[in-house]
C-alpha cells in the first residue's frame, strides 16, 4: 500500500503538471488579455501593467516563472532587520525620488524595491519612511552621524494557519520556508491568489462538507430502502423523491427554501455565512452553536445536498440489486444468516464501490466552491471568485483554483482507491 501511495503522489505532480499547462496555453489562447475593458485603458497604461506582472514576456519564460514561483522552494529571513545606506542619498529621500542608487543600496542589502514602492518625508533632511505594497514592507530611515539609517520588519506569512501550512513553514530563529507562490491578483488591487483561497476556502469547505454528509444521510438510507423494497410503495416514493433531486436545480431550490424558512416562516436568515475566522486547520470553525454557525449553513447545505443525495440514491439502489442477487448472497441465507447480518455484513458492503467511487469527484467538486449556491446564499466562498477570474482574465487566479480543485480531486480519488481495499479484501495494490 506503501508502495502505491508513493506511485500516485508522483503521478498526481505529472497530472499537475500537465494541467496547469492547458491551462496555461488556454488562457493566452483567449482573445484578449486580463487588462482590456470595454473603456479601454491607455496603451501606456497597458504596457505597464504589462510589464509589472511579467506578461510582456514569451509564453515560455511566463510558463517557466510560473513553475519557478510554486514548485522552487526558498528559504528566507522574516522579522525586524536594519543596515546603513549612503548619507548622500537623503537629497533625493526629501524629493521623493527611488534613484538607481538608492535601489542599489536596499538590493546589496536583500531588500529590492518594487515599482509600488513610495517614499514619505517624515522630516526633511533627517526622517524618511518608504512603503512598498508589492512587498507589504515600510522601511523607516533616520540620519545617524555618517550614514543613514535603515529599520523595518518584514511581513510574517505564517500569521494564518492555512498560510503556515501550505504556503510557509516557520524555521525558527527568523528563517522560513516559503513554497508555493501562487502570485498577485491581476484584477484585485492588492491581494494575491494565496490571500483569496487562505480567507474564502474554508467557507466553501464547511459548506461543501456539510452537504456531502447531508447527501450521505439522505440518499443511501433512501437508497437502500428503495432496492429492499422493489416494487413497493417505498421504491416509488424513494426514488420519485431522488428524480426530483436530480431534475430541480440549486438555482430553483435554493429561492423556494429562503422564501418558506426565511421569508414565511423566518427561521432561518435567507443570506450570510456565520462562521468567522480565525478556523481551526485553517478550515474548521470554532464556534458551532446555533446562532454562530447551524442556522446560517442548514438552508444551503441542504439546497446542495439535496441534489447530490438524489444520485447517490439512485446509485446506491442499482447497485444493491445486483449485488442481492449474487450467488455468494444465496450461499449467505443458505447458510441461516438473519437477512439484516446478510444486508449489512454482505450486501451493502460489496455494493457501495460505485457510490465510493462517485463520492471522491463529488467531494472535489462541492468543497473547493459552487458559485450558484454561494451567490443565491451570499456566501463569501471560494466559487464567485473562480468564476469571475474567468470573466475577468485574472489568470493567477485561475490557475490557483484550477489547482487546488485538481489537488482535491486527485486526493479525494487517492482516499477511494484506499476505501477500495477496505470494502473488497480482494483489492490489492502491490
Amino acid at each position: 500500500m506503501g508502495r502505491f501511495i508513493v506511485r500516485r503522489f508522483l503521478w498526481m505532480l505529472v497530472v499537475l503538471l500537465l494541467l496547469s499547462f492547458l491551462t496555461f496555453v488556454l488562457q493566452r489562447a483567449v482573445p484578449g488579455g486580463p487588462f482590456d475593458r470595454e473603456k479601454a485603458l491607455p496603451a501606456v497604461t497597458v504596457e505597464m501593467l504589462n510589464e509589472k506582472y511579467g506578461l510582456d514576456k514569451s509564453f515560455w519564460e511566463q510558463y517557466a516563472l510560473f513553475l519557478y514561483n510554486v514548485a522552487v522552494p526558498r528559504v528566507m529571513r522574516i522579522g525586524p532587520f536594519s543596515f546603513e545606506i549612503q548619507a548622500d542619498l537623503a537629497s533625493e529621500l526629501d524629493q521623493k525620488v527611488i534613484s538607481p542608487a538608492l535601489r542599489e543600496q536596499f538590493q546589496k542589502n536583500g531588500r529590492p524595491l518594487s515599482e509600488q514602492a513610495r517614499i514619505e518625508v517624515k522630516q526633511a533632511g533627517s526622517q524618511w519612511s518608504i512603503v512598498d505594497k508589492d512587498s507589504n514592507r515600510r522601511y523607516t530611515i533616520r540620519r545617524e552621524e555618517q550614514a543613514l539609517k535603515v529599520s523595518g520588519q518584514d511581513p510574517d506569512p505564517s500569521n494564518s494557519v492555512m498560510e503556515r501550512y501550505l504556503v510557509s513553514i516557520p524555521l525558527g530563529g527568523g528563517w522560513h520556508f516559503r513554497w508555493i507562490n501562487l502570485g498577485p491578483s491581476l484584477q484585485l488591487k492588492e491581494r494575491s491568489v494565496a490571500e483569496i483561497i487562505q480567507q474564502n476556502l474554508p467557507v466553501s469547505f464547511q459548506l461543501g462538507v456539510l452537504a456531502l454528509a447531508i447527501a450521505v444521510v439522505i440518499g443511501m438510507p433512501m437508497g437502500i430502502l428503495a432496492a429492499l423494497r422493489q416494487n413497493t410503495i417505498w421504491d416509488y416514493l424513494g426514488m420519485s423523491v431522488a428524480i426530483f433531486g436530480v431534475s430541480v436545480p440549486v438555482i430553483a431550490m435554493g429561492p423556494i427554501l429562503q422564501y418558506i424558512f426565511g421569508v414565511l416562516l423566518q427561521w432561518l436568515p435567507p443570506t450570510g455565512w456565520g462562521a468567522k475566522p480565525p478556523f481551526i486547520a485553517g478550515l474548521f470553525p470554532r464556534d458551532y452553536t446555533w446562532d454562530g454557525f447551524w442556522k446560517f449553513t442548514l438552508m444551503p447545505a441542504f439546497a446542495l445536498g439535496i441534489g447530490n443525495s438524489a444520485i447517490i440514491a439512485r446509485l446506491t439502489r442499482a447497485s444493491l440489486l445486483q449485488v442481492i442477487r449474487e450467488d455468494y448472497i444465496r450461499t449467505a441465507r443458505a447458510k441461516g444468516l438473519s437477512e439484516r447480518v446478510v444486508i449489512l455484513r454482505h450486501a451493502l458492503r460489496n455494493s457501495l464501490i460505485p457510490v465510493v467511487t462517485i463520492l471522491g469527484p463529488m467531494f472535489a467538486a462541492v468543497v473547493t466552491g459552487t458559485f450558484v449556491t454561494e451567490q443565491i446564499f451570499g456566501i463569501p466562498g471560494l466559487g464567485r471568485y473562480f468564476i469571475t477570474s474567468i470573466t475577468n482574465r485574472d489568470h493567477t487566479v485561475i490557475m490557483g483554483t484550477v489547482l487546488l480543485y485538481a489537488v482535491f480531486l486527485i486526493l479525494a480519488n487517492l482516499v477511494v482507491d484506499i476505501t477500495y481495499a477496505w470494502l473488497d479484501p480482494r483489492i490489492r495494490y502491490e
